[in-house]
């Protein structure tokens, strides 16, 4: 009997020591996730040589070359069509794992706005914002105007006089930037537009003598401003551009939003928050690279990096100024 006694109370201590280690388990955090264990895609929804997919592959190669993502490469992958919606379809459908991402800007924004697309920015998740660049009005470089206020004066002498306005497409970053600047302006109405399918193309239809103006990215057309091709009337944003001290921006100009190009990163809803920061730390390394700064710099864009949140923040509040514009101008589709 005293045997079985011993066996019961042996059993008994054994058991309670069991149940202590599960609660204990219960208790601690969980282990740091591992992350990446293999390549990354990085999506672009606009057709390979334009301003994200040569951002997207320069952050790619930066990784790369500092080994930022535990020896795995960051391969980018190009899907361009239907207002970026094919390019977010892709992304939305893959595991909310973060080895889908995509690179996109404002028009994740506007494009829903105009009625473009059938998602919004809600349904992806938030990662990180990497750079923020000027929107530029280009004139030809003989027009006669070189500022703002020259453009409107402009349009008051010449009421009947239509001039032709270059567009980056509709419900584009690109047009959004235009209409905030016709709007604070009053001249909407003096503009004729011309709709091109992209940034290249908008600048290549001005080049080729189609319009007189259009809006664009520095990184777009500002080796046309060296050669006296082009040049800017305003930039967006709160300060001068460096290589033009003498163009205004929209803040000196009293426009109710400067309307900077936001650029970062998104992963798929539903990706765990731990793998988004993951991601998030991988790009703010990269940012904080001699390469980006350089490349940024060459580009006419600022680098500047935010986390998950902020990146959420920032570009929410944007969406409300956008939202509110397209609705007032009755451009939705």
């Amino acid at each position: 009997m005293k045997s079985l006694k011993k066996i019961l109370v042996l059993c008994l201590i054994l058991a309670m020591v069991f149940a202590m280690a599960a609660c204990g388990k219960k208790d601690e955090p969980k282990g740091d996730v591992e992350y990446p264990t293999k390549e990354i895609r990085l999506l672009v929804p606009y057709k390979a040589g334009g301003n994200s997919d040569i951002q997207s592959r320069k952050l790619a190669e930066i990784i790369d070359k500092y080994n930022l993502a535990n020896g795995y490469q960051v391969v980018v992958s190009n899907i361009n069509g239907s207002a970026t919606q094919e390019c977010f379809n892709a992304m939305m459908k893959a595991d909310p794992d973060g080895y889908t991402l995509i690179n996109q800007h404002n028009a994740i924004l506007t494009q829903p706005a105009f009625g473009n697309v059938t998602f919004d920015m809600e349904d992806v998740a938030a990662v990180c914002e990497v750079m923020e660049q000027p929107f530029m009005i280009f004139a030809d470089g003989d027009a006669p105007y070189s500022t703002t206020q020259e453009l409107v004066d402009y349009c008051k002498a010449h009421p009947d006089e239509k001039i032709t306005f270059g567009v980056p497409g509709v419900g584009s970053s690109g047009q959004m930037g235009i209409e905030i600047y016709l709007d604070q302006l009053g001249i909407r109405d003096n503009m004729k537009f011309i709709i091109y399918t992209s940034g290249g193309e908008s600048l290549t239809g001005h080049l080729g003598k189609e319009c007189v103006i259009h809006g664009g990215f520095a990184s777009d057309g500002m080796r046309y401003v060296e050669t006296g091709d082009l040049k800017v009337l305003a930039v967006s944003g709160q300060t001068r551009v460096a290589a033009l001290p003498n163009t205004e921006c929209f803040g000196e100009l009293g426009f109710k939003t400067d309307y900077m190009t936001y650029q970062g990163i998104w992963a798929t809803k539903g990706t765990p928050e731990e793998v988004i920061n993951k991601i998030a730390d991988i790009f703010k390394a990269a940012c904080a690279t001699p390469e980006w700064q350089q490349y940024c710099d060459e580009q006419g864009c600022i680098n500047v990096y935010a986390g998950p949140q902020e990146w959420h923040d920032l570009m929410a509040d944007l969406n409300v100024v956008i939202v509110d514009l397209v609705k007032r101008l009755g451009l939705a589709g």
